[in-house]
């Protein structure tokens, strides 16, 4: 029986309730190596899909470590999931203590699993079940927190995000933040049962995991994830003949049918590639098949490169974190974690840049907030001197002494600025100067980039300015041939500048190189 709230809403709500995804982005900013932190970025279809594929591959591993012990009596570990249970083995869920965390009001009427309605009660009478208050913000995410003796691991799908919606981690320093976030909640709202949950808790206190664990949770996530895939797609093929009889209509890009979805959300219709200029404006706009698939593969790419990287980030990260980490070693180690790390922000970069093209450049996918620029920019200035330093690049800085905050997405700000920096980069010829200058201008901030020749060889750059131009790669990205640098296009990086409230010019100088100039909005 649950038992009545100790507090009420209105005192609920006034009070601070940290929320799991506050644990997951304070822990891995306080743990830069942190064993696992991934995310299913931007569409949301995408992540509702990565969330099924990880609960599924998180069944398989706990059944495995269920047949793999001979007991019967002992308890295999604790799972706090909500606001629905996340094991749907029956044989399984006996061996693990199961609460389940639900909304007062979704508890009054009785919500449930989907299926069969006597496998929901079988299912509902194995665990206990804990009551939120309704406008807790913990009540708005679904969650998932699994303590064992091998290994700990906490899960979050945050519909309310839209660069972070699915998360994972298995930091014991996160998912000890993570059930300290949940254990609040007991506190204030079922204190009786806190005394049983802790004496649950106890024998499995958060453990960092072997490396193997981690490494076979991606793969069956990965595994999962494409079964799902291709039985959306297969069912997307076989209703195409009913659907071919009905009137025409705007064409949608089927986004989810790659990357998978549980859900009804709307989904826009494609605008044109930049440059194509053709089509009537009184028309709705319909882009050829081919721009779909494009699209299509590039998003399903994007995820296919990004999670394995994700898998060996984790790993290296693992290794980072042992003592017994020879120290010649470490330096190696330490470039491998920084090498996957700029290629996981390339590909969520081009996994957002999809669903901001296919939502027809929608403004409302953006979260526009305060950003202190220097930190920004402090953070990026290492990655642009590496990119310039792979071509012998003279990159100079110019900062104002007192650095604005401005109106942006910090994360997407962020990764659109180095996008920019490498598109300018790759043009220019081997021992250029680069200079990026940023000054005030009215209620806006100037960022500039310019280039100039090498004084010992000016002639030689001239040349290279002409005979070195960009290659496009379907709708999104461009290639640099001598370089093998890709990166997305400059019609792409300036809707996504719009979208960040800023503007990107650029000013073609035919004998020294292109301005770059981004306008940012000041606070």
């Amino acid at each position: 029986m649950l038992l009545e709230p100790r507090f009420s809403n209105a005192v609920l709500k006034e009070a601070y309730l940290p929320t799991l995804e506050d644990a997951l982005r304070e822990g891995k900013a306080l743990t830069p190596g942190s064993t696992s932190h991934s995310s299913a970025r931007g569409d949301r279809s995408s992540a509702i899909a990565a969330w099924s594929a990880a609960v599924a591959a998180l069944n398989d591993h706990l059944c495995q470590i269920q047949q793999q012990q001979s007991s019967e009596a002992a308890s295999l570990g604790v799972i706090l999931a909500g606001p629905t249970p996340i094991i749907s083995n029956l044989a399984c869920i006996n061996r693990f203590a199961h609460w389940m965390l639900v909304p007062q009001a979704q508890l009054e009427q009785q919500t449930c699993l989907p299926g069969d309605l006597a496998d929901r009660i079988r299912l509902s009478d194995q665990f206990g079940t804990l009551s939120l208050c309704d406008n807790d913000p913990l009540a708005a995410e679904q969650f998932c927190l699994v303590l064992t003796r091998q290994f700990c691991l906490v899960m979050l799908l945050d519909p309310r995000q839209s660069s972070e919606a699915f998360q994972y981690s298995f930091d014991p320093i996160v998912v000890e933040r993570a059930w300290h976030t949940l254990r609040s909640r007991i506190v204030l709202r079922e204190a009786n049962h806190l005394d049983a949950i802790d004496q649950a808790v106890t024998p499995f206190a958060p453990i960092e995991p072997h490396y193997s664990t981690v490494m076979t949770f991606g793969q069956a996530l990965l595994t999962h994830l494409q079964r799902h895939t291709e039985a959306v797609t297969r069912r997307a093929e076989e209703a195409a003949p009913s659907r071919s009889s009905r009137p025409p209509r705007p064409a949608n890009v089927n986004l989810r049918a790659l990357t998978g979805s549980h859900g009804t959300s709307s989904h826009r219709s494609v605008n044109p590639c930049p440059h194509d200029t053709a089509g009537s404006t009184t028309e709705p706009l319909t882009p050829p098949r081919e721009t779909h698939l494009d699209l299509e593969l590039l998003s399903a790419l994007a995820h296919e490169v990004r999670t394995p990287l994700t898998t060996i980030q984790t790993l290296v990260k693992i290794l980072l974190r042992r003592k017994t980490l020879a120290e010649d070693l470490r330096p190696w180690v330490e470039q491998i974690e920084r090498e996957c790390s700029d290629q996981i922000e390339r590909f969520d970069l081009i996994f957002r840049a999809v669903e901001f093209e296919t939502a027809q450049n929608d403004t409302s996918q953006v979260l526009l907030t305060k950003t202190p620029l220097k930190a920004a920019i402090d953070h990026c200035i290492p990655r642009w001197q590496k990119q310039a330093s792979r071509r012998n690049l003279t990159l100079d800085i110019v900062l104002p002494q007192n650095m604005p905050q401005v109106v942006s997405d910090p994360s997407l700000l962020e990764r659109i600025l180095t996008n920019t920096i490498e598109h300018f980069t790759s043009q220019l010829p081997v021992g250029s100067n680069v200079r990026v200058e940023m000054l005030p201008a009215g209620n806006q901030l100037k960022l500039q980039l310019k280039s100039s020749a090498a004084l010992d060889r000016p002639s030689q750059t001239n040349a290279a300015f002409v005979s070195s131009p960009l290659k496009a790669i379907g709708q999104l990205l461009t290639f640099q041939p001598e370089t093998g640098s890709i990166s997305l296009n400059l019609a792409v990086t300036k809707n996504i500048f719009q979208a960040l409230g800023g503007k990107l010019t650029v000013r073609s100088r035919p004998q020294n190189g292109d301005v770059v100039t981004i306008f940012l909005p000041l606070e």
